[in-house]
């Protein structure tokens, strides 16, 4: 991941743009505080899309006994 202060980002937007299509991740920190990621639209999809549904992933849980004094051995 590359890191540009904020100056220079603002003053390279379109060169950072291309290069997060192209290289990966670029970090712009603010205050010496990691704070905004560009990323390409193809790499944020990855990201967005490896969330599971709420439903599917509350069906995948296993089933909790309503009896909590029981112990399953």
């Amino acid at each position: 991941m590359t890191t540009w202060k904020l100056q220079d980002a603002k003053a390279r937007f379109n060169q950072i743009g291309e290069d997060a299509m192209k290289i990966g991740l670029h970090c712009v920190p603010r205050r010496g505080q990691k704070s905004v990621v560009i990323l390409s639209v193809d790499e944020y999809e990855k990201l967005a899309s490896n969330e599971p549904a709420l439903k599917k992933f509350l069906l995948s849980c296993s089933k909790i006994d309503k009896d909590p004094t029981r112990v399953n051995i």
